[in-house]
This record gives structure tokens, sequence and C-alpha cells, in this order.
């Protein structure tokens, strides 16, 4: 990016419910977006959701041959939807960053 007006100027990134960032930058600087650590875990829990219902489709993990598969499958409810609560909720925090590469 060129700032053939002036010298410096201000950069900003905007995501989507309003979580925005902004930089200063000056003429010759590189500037890159970040996933935040906090996006990189909500990633991998997403990764992970998705190949355990996958898994579960395919009846690769099938907990009806124990002998408590009724308490098994109510705690496969409750951690499946506090899955489901912390995607929701990491889904309106900052997942990505503008970061100064040349300091």
């Amino acid at each position: 990016m060129e700032f053939p007006a002036e010298d410096e100027g201000e950069l900003k990134y905007h995501q989507p419910i309003g979580w925005d960032d902004q930089l200063k930058v000056k003429a010759g600087d590189v500037v890159q977006i970040e996933e935040t650590m906090f996006g990189k875990v909500l990633s991998t829990l997403l990764i992970l959701f998705f190949l355990y219902l996958t898994l579960s489709i395919f009846e690769v993990i099938d907990f009806t041959s124990y002998s408590n598969y009724e308490q098994l499958l109510s705690a496969e409810r409750i951690a499946l939807g506090g899955l489901l609560i912390v995607a929701l909720i990491g889904f309106f925090f900052k997942t990505h960053k503008l970061v100064l590469l040349n300091k």
C-alpha cells in the first residue's frame, strides 16, 4: 500500500460485529493481518467439533456397546452444547489484528 499524499497515515481493519483494528503507518511500512491466539483456539475447536460429528455420522464412534451408553450420550450432548456456546461467544470477540512487521 502506498501513501502518495502523506508520509504517515492510519490503516484501519474492519471486522464484522464492530471489532475494528487500526495502526499508524508511514511510507514503506509492511503490515500483516494475523489471527489472534483466541482465534486459533476457536478454529481448532471448530475443526475438532466437525471431525467428531463426521466420525459419529459414520458410526466410527459408537457408545451403544457400553453398558452406560445413555450416560455417555448425555455427556456427549453437554460437551457439544458447551462447544456450541463457546463458538457463539467467540464470534463476538476479536480474532484478527494488524501487526507492523518492520519496527
